[in-house]
């Protein structure tokens, strides 16, 4: 469930365009949060269990397009089960990254606590920092991206509370976030390098490396297919599912 929403709110998100009454919002709720158990209970149950009556459900099923009660069922159940095994967080032979497992550790006690995190990315790496920024604040964690502030202002506006820097660059030479990275450590921050070059400055002087397929390490301009960004930002939410983030 997204931070700050009820299971309510995400439903009536979900399926806006219905514009479902308090009853029907609290149909869908229950048969979601039953999973896969609600396969085997009857229309009659659900009514009960709701207060409601069966002809409610089923109008409820047409109004959402399906043939009625036990497919709507069905396919929510469906839904539900898919996404708690999603939640249970990915499996390590099928990441979008390499790593040693001494730093993704790291990485991740660093979100379990909680720390400040600042985040550095330019060009179409920036499209990826920006993603990330929003995806931690969403999760109540304190993120920012490095702007107009040169880093060691950031740094000295967040004292000890900074404890994370996260740099993203394909080549891993961007001067900015190279910069970033040489000045959150000499600070004492830890710094995590999302990169397509392994044996970049970038790499070199960041505690933590991720490198991420780059298709194309000569193409400077980035004129080539090549699923970098795409890439560092699967990457970042499967880092997300190791650590279970959720900000204190």
């Amino acid at each position: 469930m997204t931070l700050g929403m009820s299971r309510k709110d995400e439903i009536q998100k979900l399926f806006h365009a219905a514009k479902l009454s308090p009853t029907e919002l609290t149909i869908l709720e229950y048969l979601i949060d039953k999973g896969s158990s609600i396969r085997n209970a009857g229309i009659r149950q659900v009514a009960s269990e709701c207060y409601t009556s069966t002809s409610s459900i089923v109008r409820l099923a047409k109004k959402l397009d399906f043939s009625g009660f036990r497919e709507m069922a069905f396919e929510l159940s469906r839904i539900q089960d898919e996404s708690a095994s999603r939640s249970a967080g990915p499996s390590l032979d099928r990441i979008h990254f390499s790593y040693q497992p001494e730093g993704l550790r790291l990485f991740c006690d660093s979100l379990r606590r909680g720390d400040v995190i600042i985040l550095s990315g330019e060009g179409y790496s920036r499209i990826s920092t920006e993603y990330m920024e929003r995806k931690l604040v969403g999760l109540g964690f304190s993120a920012v991206m490095q702007d107009c502030l040169e880093t060691s202002q950031l740094i000295d506006s967040f004292g000890d509370r900074l404890k994370l820097a996260i740099l993203v660059s394909k080549s891993g030479q961007t001067h900015a976030v190279v910069d970033m990275a040489k000045k959150a450590n000499e600070a004492g921050v830890l710094t995590a390098a999302f990169t397509g070059n392994s044996k970049s400055e970038l790499a070199t002087c960041s505690n933590i490396v991720f490198t991420v397929r780059d298709e194309h390490p000569f193409d400077i301009e980035n004129t080539a297919v090549n699923r970098f960004t795409g890439y560092s930002i699967v990457a970042f939410e499967e880092i997300l599912g190791f650590a279970g983030a959720t900000a204190k």
